[in-house]
């Protein structure tokens, strides 16, 4: 999963090694059911930073929903039989908890992998299908293989539509067929060497570097639940305190001192967020989180006051 086992750090780590040590392409091979798209598209965007350097390679036995990204952006795809691939719909949680689809967003992140797909010789109109609701993909005969269009083509002899309007998922077989990966009979070092032209493997560095990445973000993550558990507590102290406090300007001066504490100790967070290439996370909670205590400290401030 995007942001909980997969984190933009480790496929940094490996490309900046790759580089180092002259490998030119780098194999992926996913299985994934999506996560965030933070992670997933924060590691898009480090991929095309690359894009002089290196190749990427996706091998897909299962990509759906945010793992999309990193896919869109690799240059060569190849798919298992049983593979599948597609299904990106964004969600936000609403405050009651449950998932809505975030239609802006999803227009605005369609267009954006549409964007990267196409740049990488891949379908746009496939990836606006795997995020949108309403858009067609129709497969369309040209010479030996196949055009995918947005539209119904005007001659519909020997055409196939892959999306009838909803977000659509292939399966391998479909994949193949239409030319949108290239098939491979499973993720081993030998079918994957022997897909890519009989090239030799580098290792498995790729996936020390992913594991070691898992490590270090998780323990940020914890570090700023952490964090959030004790500004809460601090909060929760100050407002019993208020209850029953005499010198009410006494009391605002060690609001403000706590209010300044909590602002401070965001900073050296803030600093290993960047350095494990966290930040769209960070600054996403950090934000919402900071808002709200401050307005809680306010209301304090106020009820004091009073």
């Amino acid at each position: 999963t995007f942001g909980e086992d997969v984190y933009p750090l480790g496929l940094i780590n490996a490309m900046d090694w790759a580089v180092k040590n002259k490998v030119g392409r780098i194999v992926m091979v996913i299985d994934s059911p999506g996560g965030y798209v933070w992670a997933s598209r924060y590691m898009s965007d480090k991929m095309k930073e690359y894009d002089n350097k290196l190749n990427f390679t996706m091998v897909i036995e299962n990509s759906i929903s945010a793992s999309i990204w990193p896919t869109f952006a690799s240059d060569d795809i190849l798919i298992t039989p049983g593979g599948t691939f597609g299904g990106a719909v964004v969600y936000h949680m609403t405050n009651t908890g449950s998932a809505e689809v975030d239609m802006k967003m999803n227009s605005i992140l369609a267009a954006e992998v549409a964007a990267m797909a196409e740049k990488k010789g891949h379908s746009g109109a496939l990836a606006r299908a795997m995020m949108l609701s309403g858009q067609q993909v129709w497969a369309v005969p040209a010479g030996k293989g196949w055009d995918l269009l947005a539209t119904k083509p005007l001659d519909e002899r020997g055409a196939k539509q892959l999306s009838a309007g909803e977000v659509f998922t292939l399966t391998g077989a479909d994949c193949v067929k239409y030319g949108i990966a290239g098939a491979i009979p499973d993720t081993s070092e030998t079918a994957i060497s022997h897909a890519l032209g009989n090239l030799k493997s580098a290792g498995d560095q790729g996936e020390k570097f992913m594991k070691n990445a898992k490590t270090s973000c998780d323990g940020l993550i914890k570090r700023v639940k952490q964090w959030q558990a004790n500004v809460r507590d601090r909060i929760e102290k100050l407002q019993d305190a208020a209850a029953t406090a005499r010198d009410k300007e006494s009391f605002i001066r060690r609001i403000d001192d706590v209010a300044s504490t909590i602002t401070n100790s965001i900073g050296p967070l803030r600093d290993q967020a960047k350095a494990l290439h966290m930040m769209p996370l960070f600054d996403s909670f950090s934000s919402a989180d900071v808002i709200e205590y401050r307005k809680r400290i306010d209301k304090i401030k106020e009820q004091i006051r009073k």
